[in-house]
């Protein structure tokens, strides 16, 4: 008895021949397939991607590999399977057949509607249609590099139903997710998500993408900080080497480099400016300021001997390196001690004696000339203080712009 039904709802080759004739017989593809002409006919659309091609931030394109998932009530395409040898579902050609024939609304190249010759559309025997035109679609994406490398993008592509009024054709987005079961990954961007929002007779897909920034910090973040830091070593160079400005331009040209090779990534668009554009700019003025201190530095240190060093000079020299006669770093004393001292050591001497009985504003004048010539300060020894300071300053310079930087853009 089971062989006998299971033969009764076989279906032959014929069954399927007569059933697409009686079908297609009279259809004309350009009449809605709705018995109230008056109504629209609602199309169900969903996405299920496949991959992500590419995302183009200079030229603002985006290409990604999808099939647009499309189900409708076609009122023509219904039979009833006990007259064609219990056939439930049959197959027809997009081209014999009426379809929501979508087009790109924001094209990167030539706007065309989706579906090819081969591609069928399948019927079931209640008249609902299936077609899923697959394709590789090229949109255009507005990108906002401000986060750049740690940014996030959002692409939104658009189709409408084309030649159709809302009132004739209505799209709906029964899933807002895209179906990923078939996704393969992307080497530049992780797919988060993406939604979509029908309106009318048009749907937006908005996909939201995730750079994959470790490539750009190893290979550009981490080199450019690293010669930012490595930069401020001139100071440490002996200026007998010759090899100081040697040494700031190459580090100065290197910087110049990497901002050509960031600036080609990016769009060529001012607003708004990448924060990693700002970083570079920061960096390539650091550079350019070590290399003018380093040429004024040079110029302190080569002065001969006979020009005298400035009494504000000798004293900012006092106070900053705080030296006694032999070069020895000593803590700072206070004007009573030093007082005090001077009047010591002048004890001893028997003219230093009778000039006590002056008044004190003379007395003050002579022990401020004593001290400035307790310490023989060269112009070798301002180049030195420079050289300290400028390596400490500008060396927490750039360990400073790429900690903001990293703190900017999270």
């Amino acid at each position: 008895m089971y062989w006998c039904f299971e033969m009764a709802k076989c279906a032959t080759i014929n069954d399927t021949n007569v059933l697409l004739d009686d079908l297609l017989t009279g259809y004309k593809r350009l009449v809605r397939p709705i018995a109230d002409q008056d109504r629209p006919v609602f199309v169900n659309v969903s996405l299920v991607l496949k991959s992500i091609q590419q995302l183009d931030e200079v030229r603002g394109e985006f290409s990604f590999f999808a099939g647009i998932n499309m189900n409708w009530i076609d009122a023509k395409m219904t039979w009833n399977p006990q007259s064609y040898g219990g056939i439930e579902s049959i197959k027809a050609s997009y081209e014999d057949v009426w379809v929501p024939e979508l087009i790109l609304m924001n094209p990167a190249e030539e706007a065309n509607t989706l579906g090819m010759k081969w591609q069928t559309v399948l019927f079931l025997s209640n008249g609902l249609a299936y077609w899923i035109p697959g394709n590789l679609i090229k949109s255009t994406c507005t990108v906002d590099m401000t986060y750049y490398p740690f940014d996030t993008q959002i692409c939104e592509v658009t189709f409408t139903v084309w030649g159709y009024s809302e009132s004739e054709v209505a799209l709906k987005a029964p899933i807002l997710q895209a179906d990923i079961k078939y996704y393969e990954g992307n080497n530049i961007w992780t797919f988060k998500n993406s939604i979509a929002e029908a309106d009318g007779n048009s749907i937006d897909f908005l996909f939201y993408l995730e750079r994959k920034s470790g490539f750009i910090i190893m290979h550009v973040l981490l080199p450019l900080t690293f010669l930012s830091i490595l930069n401020a070593f001139v100071f440490l160079l002996v200026p007998e080497s010759g090899e100081r400005m040697s040494y700031c331009i190459t580090v100065l040209l290197s910087i110049a480099v990497f901002m050509t090779i960031v600036s080609d990534t990016l769009p060529r668009s001012s607003k708004p400016i990448p924060m990693i554009s700002y970083k570079l700019l920061f960096d390539l003025i650091n550079s350019a300021l070590i290399t003018l201190i380093t040429i004024f530095n040079m110029r302190i240190y080569n002065k001969k001997d006979t020009t005298k060093v400035p009494r504000w000079l000798r004293k900012l020299y006092q106070v900053l390196a705080c030296k006694n006669q032999n070069g020895k770093i000593i803590p700072a004393a206070s004007n009573d001690e030093q007082q005090h001292e001077k009047i010591d050591r002048s004890a001893d001497n028997k003219t230093e004696k009778a000039s006590l009985q002056i008044n004190q504003g003379q007395e003050n004048i002579e022990m401020d000339e004593a001290s400035t010539n307790e310490v023989k300060i060269s112009w070798e020894h301002i180049s030195f203080m420079v050289d300290c300071y400028a390596f400490v300053i500008f060396a927490l310079f750039s360990v400073l712009s790429f900690v903001l930087f990293l703190v900017s853009v999270q």
